[in-house]
């Protein structure tokens, strides 16, 4: 059996796309089978649509990401569709803080009005592009996260490329 691997696309939560010859039991049933293996080199949840797979806990960082793929029949074979991203606690952390940048730097723009029409000084607008400059920095933060783990992604595309392939 050949899987197919169709799209990898180059953002901040990679997306993935593959095809199986394999109808999603039996593909399943493999991947679960591989995790058990005392070589893996990740872990593994599977349920009967989808897999998420781990970086072992021995050499996780902050950093390392996890995938997350959804399968789904298309007649006898099946189709993988995932995404890899941080772990769910970092993910929170970055949504977090971007609503945080985001609300301080809508009630300084609101404030900074305010302080317009009353003629005061608005130095509250200064908020805008403090938070742009922020915004900014997040992004960057992200993106070298992204690079620090991109060994770690290989590994669990590898996984679950072998996986598709030998199943």
């Amino acid at each position: 059996h050949r899987a197919t691997r169709m799209i990898i696309t180059p953002r901040l939560r990679p997306r993935l796309e593959m095809f199986s010859p394999l109808p999603p039991a039996d593909l399943i049933a493999h991947v679960q089978q591989r995790l058990a293996a005392p070589d893996c080199p990740c872990l593994g949840l599977v349920t009967d649509e989808q897999i998420e797979l781990r970086i072992h806990p021995d050499v996780r960082r902050y950093w390392s990401p996890q995938l997350v793929v959804h399968v789904t029949s298309r007649g006898d074979s099946s189709h993988l569709e995932g995404h890899f991203g941080p772990d769910a606690h970092v993910w929170t952390l970055f949504l977090a803080i971007y609503a945080f940048v985001i609300l301080s730097a809508t009630f300084g723009a609101f404030y900074g009005i305010a302080q317009l029409v009353l003629g005061r000084p608005p130095w509250a607008l200064l908020s805008i592009p403090i938070a742009a400059v922020l915004v900014v920095l997040i992004y960057v933060a992200a993106g070298v996260g992204q690079r620090l783990g991109h060994d770690q992604v290989d590994v669990l595309q590898d996984f679950l490329e072998e996986s598709v392939r030998r199943g």
